[in-house]
């Protein structure tokens, strides 16, 4: 991906043009672009111009399978699986009712 290439390059070297990068995506997020809601997910995920937070990056996940985005509801499916694995059960299930939701 041309982007997480770019996106390490840049973290070694322009942390300040990182953050407005960021700010930037999220303008385009908050817009409903489906590119800019998955770079703010990955920007929180890797805490690239902001603090990582897992908790944004699950809601980032949301928004993106909530546009009918194919990769979003594959990552929101991992993520709630994974949950379930390392807190209960119960998720699992919530996992595959969002995944036929869609």
């Amino acid at each position: 991906m041309k982007f997480v290439a770019l996106i390490k390059y840049l973290r070694q070297e322009y942390e300040e043009v990182l953050k407005l990068a960021f700010i930037y995506c999220q303008k385009s997020a908050e817009m409903e672009d489906a590119d800019g809601t998955f770079k703010v997910e990955y920007f929180y995920d890797e805490g690239i111009g902001v603090e990582k937070n897992k908790r944004k990056v699950f809601i980032y996940y949301q928004k993106y399978a909530e546009m009918g985005n194919a990769c979003g509801i594959l990552l929101i499916s991992q993520s709630l699986i994974r949950m379930s694995v390392s807190v209960n059960l119960q998720n699992f299930d919530e996992a595959i009712i969002v995944f036929d939701s869609f």
